[in-house]
């Protein structure tokens, strides 16, 4: 590096070179008026940069010029001429810095400034050719474009009309085989083919609910005046009229009915000729191939048979039509469930769709594939048809010998669960669900109130009648509570066998005198345990309760499934009114141990006692048994698991004892049954508002007193009587029912029968086989019942045409909370026990 230092002019020059790279820097300054320049050159490869800046106080000059120079690598200035260079003082120097080489170098001088203005020249004339040409250019562009635009279109409209050409005669030589690759590889879904829905049956393998194939029958206007000849005759229309009307019963007018509306119409459908059965289909296209096949038919019939054809679908179809209809339910034309069965396992019984392709071969015909359809499972009810069918035939004998406002049945296996029968008024044909067959406002003033009814729209009515009264409505039960109250107290040693009590006919409790049945007599006297339960003594209830204590007795109130729904497998179940901690108060402890004050459902109390006479296993109820597909596979069972223990196998062996001597002896000996030994109690309930005479009497028992098989449960609400205060009522409906269905449930006599009459009742079902295909058009469970009507009671003379009296409507509840039953209708029950004097006739 060469480095000079002017001291007077503050000049400093500098050259650096490193390998193939040169940079000269200059810099002079002036004083007043400076002028800074700077000059870089910078050379790597074969690139020079080159860089200068004047810069001047007040006026500032700043120029940077790049340029790109193809130049041979390495070249210098000549050392010698620099030497000379740093020699020369600052007047021989000019005022720009560039250096004097004229006296020196004359001809180089003269050289370089012939060459630096003919570059200047050139510059010039460059920058005068270059404005002149982008002037042409601005006025030639719009022409230019045009023509480009022109000559590309062209371009394109010919090659379009080259590849027409060229398609044009591939498909006139290749056009088949290109339609058979294309078709080939196309597809589609011709139609969707329906599940069946399984079926329901009882646990014989009776149907009581299937789906059958039927179906709807459709015209063809367009086909059916299609063409027609010299003598204005019909290619089809004369023997297809003469056709329809001897299978059908199809009159001339209701073709020409259907013609007239829509004529160009192919597809009609003829709304009286749905739901045909396969056998009338297959009937008349049989007779239609016979026909279009044979000359002389033709002319007989006058034309061939055409534009008639038939849509398949699956239609829900009740046999027994009935029979469990508040427990099978009903299903929409879409395949949902309503209620009952049909709604809780609508998905077990829904299967899935198929779907019908047709598929193009080479040669342009076409082939069909499918995929099937899967069918829904069926499922396997706990039903017993004919138990079922006994037992709505003696519901229907009691209403039309003496009428209630509700009757309700319940026949269960308490070693399982399982529900063998469950009624209740009315009944109705499922296949028909809203046409009842009796009068619907007569029904609604015999179960609600005026205040309630005037509240009803189309669809609480409807479900007033389809609701089941034994799981859905609420009341309060009487004398059948007793046996859980007995059991309670023998299983937290409160009493025992040898417990006596003396009963003086009532117990005062906080003020409020409480009264026993037997009140008008002075008392039942001193009675011990067994006969407590057999004359049905309150007052002794009422002491041993209040021994036991309010928390024991809320205890078991719980264990035996009261205050909330048992979860049986169908909708609309209440869960009753019991009290708790912050409610039950001496009076309704002492009221509660008899049956009054906390309300119950049917069901609650059938699976509750269940529990007390097999040994203390509490069992949900249910209604399914199994599912099972079409092959008779199980796919899945209901497991009979104990839920939970009630009370111990000693306390329950003991009550059993009790419950067979009030049959033998007490109060419930009406519903003692020929050869079987009976267990049961019986209630007496009077309704609030008291003082009324309306009564709800029950019986609840089982069969037989050692390992009970059965247990019966029987309600009769209001008894359409002027004297309802009996039990007896229940106690030999339960008596006649039990006679007739014990036998058909194979349950076996335990001693001698000394009454050998025969049952009245007819079996829906002639055996215990699945004989669906054996059974009468419309079912068995209908008016062909004939059930034997009795005269009994009738000496009453009251009428079955209920008359709610004017001083009850409209009367407010004084429970706290209104009891919604199934699909929303309401029926209230007051829960009261703290009036001044509560009055009871318990049996």
């Amino acid at each position: 590096m060469q480095r000079n230092d002017d001291g007077n002019n503050g000049r400093r020059t500098g050259t650096r070179r490193t390998g193939r790279t040169t940079d000269t820097r200059t810099s002079t300054r002036r004083t007043g008026r400076t002028t800074d320049t700077r000059t870089s050159t910078r050379r790597t490869g074969r690139t020079t940069d080159t860089r200068t800046s004047t810069r001047r106080t007040g006026r500032t000059t700043d120029t940077r010029a790049g340029r790109m120079n193809e130049t041979r690598t390495g070249r210098m200035t000549d050392r010698n001429e620099r030497s000379a260079f740093k020699g020369q003082s600052s007047s021989e120097r000019t005022s720009d810095g560039r250096r004097r080489t004229a006296q020196r170098h004359p001809k180089t001088n003269v050289e370089h400034t012939q060459k630096r203005e003919a570059k200047d020249r050139r510059k010039q004339k460059q920058n005068v050719s270059f404005r002149d040409r982008r002037r042409d250019y601005a006025i030639l562009t719009p022409m230019r474009v045009k023509k480009n635009v022109v000559i590309i279109f062209s371009i394109f409209f010919l090659v379009a009309i080259l590849v027409f050409v060229n398609i044009g005669i591939t498909m006139a030589k290749h056009g088949d085989d290109y339609r058979r690759q294309v078709i080939q590889d196309v597809s589609y879904v011709s139609k969707s083919t329906k599940y069946k829905r399984g079926n329901i049956t009882d646990r014989n393998g009776n149907v009581l609910a299937e789906s059958k194939r039927v179906y709807d029958m459709i015209l063809d206007p367009h086909v059916l005046i299609a063409d027609v000849d010299e003598n204005n005759k019909y290619d089809y229309y004369d023997g297809t009229v003469k056709l329809l009307g001897e299978v059908f019963n199809m009159k001339e007018e209701q073709v020409k009915e259907a013609i007239a509306e829509d004529k160009n119409s192919q597809y009609y459908p003829m709304e009286k000729y749905k739901g045909l059965s396969l056998a009338k289909k297959k009937k008349f296209e049989q007779k239609k191939k016979e026909i279009n096949e044979s000359e002389e038919l033709i002319k007989k019939y006058g034309s061939m048979i055409g534009g008639v054809s038939f849509d398949e679908r699956f239609e829900r179809y009740y046999p027994y039509k009935t029979v469990g209809a508040d427990l099978i339910g009903i299903a929409s034309t879409d395949n949902v469930g309503a209620f009952g069965l049909e709604a809780s396992y609508n998905e077990d019984l829904n299967g899935e769709n198929g779907k019908k392709y047709r598929y193009y071969k080479s040669n342009l015909e076409y082939e069909e594939s499918s995929r099937e359809a899967i069918d829904g499972n069926n499922v396997v009810s706990t039903i017993d048809v004919n138990v079922q069918g006994v037992v709505e035939q003696h519901i229907a004998r009691f209403s039309d010998d003496m009428g209630a406002r509700n009757i309700g049945v319940i026949l269960m296996n308490p070693n399982n669960g399982e529900i063998l029968a469950m009624a209740s008024e009315p009944t109705y044909d499922l296949n028909n669900p809203a046409d009842f067959g009796f009068n619907l406002n007569k029904f609604l003033k015999q179960h609600f109130t005026q205040a309630q009814i005037s509240k009803f729209n189309d669809s609480a009515k409807l479900s007033a009648v389809w609701k089941s009264f034994c799981i859905s409505d609420e009341y309060e039960p009487g004398s059948t509570f007793k046996p859980f109250s007995v059991a309670a107290c023998l299983d937290e040693a409160v009493v025992n066998n040898n417990s006596s009590f003396v009963c003086d006919g009532g117990q005062d409790v906080s003020g409020v005198y409480i009264r026993c049945s037997a009140h008008n007599y002075g008392g039942h006297g001193q009675v011990d345990l067994e006969h407590a339960v057999m004359y049905s003594c309150n007052d002794a209830l009422m002491q041993m309760c209040a021994s036991m204590g309010y928390d024991k007795f809320i205890k078991y109130c719980s264990d035996f499934g009261f205050g909330k729904t048992t979860g049986i497998d169908i909708s609309g179940e209440a869960t009753g009114q019991v009290f708790n901690k912050d409610t039950l108060g001496p009076v309704e402890l002492a009221t509660s141990s008899f049956g009054q004050g906390q309300t119950v459902t049917m069901i609650q109390m059938a699976a509750g006692f269940s529990s007390l006479v097999n040994g203390g296993t509490y069992y949900k109820p249910h209604l399914m048994k199994e599912i099972v597909n079409d092959n008779g596979a199980v796919l899945r069972s209901y497991a009979d698991i104990a839920e939970r223990r009630t009370i111990t196998q000693k306390s329950s062996d003991l009550l059993c004892k009790y419950l067979f001597s009030t049959v033998e002896e007490g109060t419930a000996k009406p519903a003692a049954v020929s050869g079987y030994e009976v267990c049961g109690k019986t209630g007496t309930a009077e309704k609030h508002p008291t003082g009324l005479g309306n009564y709800l009497v029950s019986f609840i028992g089982c069969v037989p007193s050692k390992n009970p098989e059965l247990v019966c449960y029987v309600v009769i609400d209001e008894p359409d009587t002027q004297d309802q205060a009996h039990s007896t009522y229940a106690t030999e409906f339960a008596s006649s029912l039990l006679k007739d269905v014990l036998p058909i449930l194979g349950i076996k006599p335990t001693r001698e029968k000394t009454d050998e009459s025969n049952s009245s009742v007819k079996l829906p079902s002639t055996s215990k086989g699945n004989l669906y295909d054996g059974a009468p058009e419309g079912g068995y469970a209908d008016q062909s019942y004939n059930v034997a009507k009795s005269n009994k009671n009738k000496k009453n003379n009251v009428s079955s045409d209920i008359i709610v009296p004017e001083e009850i409507e409209g009367i407010e509840d004084t429970s706290a909370d209104e009891t919604v039953g199934a699909e929303g209708v309401t029926d209230s029950t007051t829960v009261t026990a703290t009036e001044s004097s509560v009055e009871t006739n318990i049996q």
